[in-house]
């Protein structure tokens, strides 16, 4: 049985959408919402996760994106 979350109250629009870019050229993956924030935490190696003002997180990015993420895509490679 899967939970349904509800939507904080303090947001009057819909749910953000999520945007995932890659960059070939750096290798990097970003994920994030349509209303992406400023700030950024490290929060493991070469993991960002980015937030707002308010401090809620808005998005990821992961540096060395294919590396890292190769196994897990194809175990079998």
């Amino acid at each position: 049985m899967t939970e349904k979350l509800e939507q904080d109250p303090r947001t009057l629009g819909p749910d953000p959408e999520l945007r995932i870019r890659y960059y070939q050229d750096t290798d990097t993956l970003v994920l994030t919402t349509d209303c992406p924030g400023p700030y950024g935490e490290n929060v493991a190696r070469d993991l960002v996760a980015k937030s707002n003002a308010e401090g809620e997180v808005t998005g990821m990015v992961l540096e060395h994106a294919a590396k890292l993420l190769r196994p897990y895509l194809f175990p079998e490679s």
